[in-house]
């Protein structure tokens, strides 16, 4: 066990699914499409794009991923995978609004933030350019969404309710609504939610460790994340 703040490396999974991407795997393509798109979407979308136009940007953004240096530079910035996949995402509008020769958002709306799309002239994305709180929002409503997807098929496989009353529990459901759909006492039902919630956080942490450099990173990001479930 490491000391406390000793620095710890993390196998980041994500680095592997990208380099089987980069030789087109399949598999690898997937998992990438289905992890980490749903965040880059959304923020592009939220700088004013048309859903197809937001498409396109998506595509290049991939492309720029599966074909550039990106991993280079990924490992010089020691695991700051959603920095690095959002200076990406900016970087290719900024080259969108150039090649148009415009300052705004998609669909004629309102003027767009070059500021906030700049990057250096060396092509280089700084950690302090790439951070962004939208970004930073839709990242982890997107971690959730993978852990609840991955709770969702733990409790098929095992017959278990815990996805089903965390569900409703999210939706606003009370705790005599979900004992009557469910068919078990309130107390059981703040037994299985307690528990559901742990198991959530479980599957978080792997999910997180996925794209975690260090025990500080983790940690951080941990926290982040305990911040959207439901309290009890």
């Amino acid at each position: 066990m490491a000391a406390m703040g000793e620095f710890v490396h993390f196998e980041s999974t994500v680095w592997t699914v990208i380099e089987g991407a980069k030789r087109r795997d399949p598999a690898a393509v997937e998992r990438m499409i289905s992890d980490y798109t749903a965040p880059l979407l959304g923020f592009i979308r939220n700088r004013g794009f048309s859903p197809e136009d937001a498409e396109d940007l998506l595509q290049e953004v991939l492309v720029r991923i599966y074909d550039s240096d990106f991993l280079k530079k990924a490992d010089r910035l020691k695991g700051k995978f959603r920095s690095i996949l959002l200076g990406v995402t900016k970087k290719c509008i900024l080259k969108h609004y150039e090649k148009r020769g415009a300052q705004k958002r998609g669909g004629g709306a309102a003027s767009v933030s070059l500021e906030d799309l700049r990057v250096e002239e060396d092509g280089e994305i700084p950690i302090a350019f790439a951070d962004n709180e939208d970004f930073n929002r839709l990242w982890f409503q997107n971690v959730f969404r993978l852990s609840m997807r991955k709770l969702e098929e733990e409790c098929a496989r095992t017959n278990k309710p815990h996805h089903q009353a965390l569900t409703m529990k999210l939706r606003g459901s009370s705790y005599q609504e979900i004992s009557r759909q469910l068919g078990l006492s309130e107390t059981d039902v703040t037994n299985l939610l307690h528990a559901a919630k742990k198991k959530l956080q479980g599957i978080a942490q792997e999910v997180i460790a996925g794209y975690s450099s260090t025990s500080e990173e983790f940690a951080q990001e941990q926290d982040l994340f305990g911040r959207l479930l439901p309290r009890e």
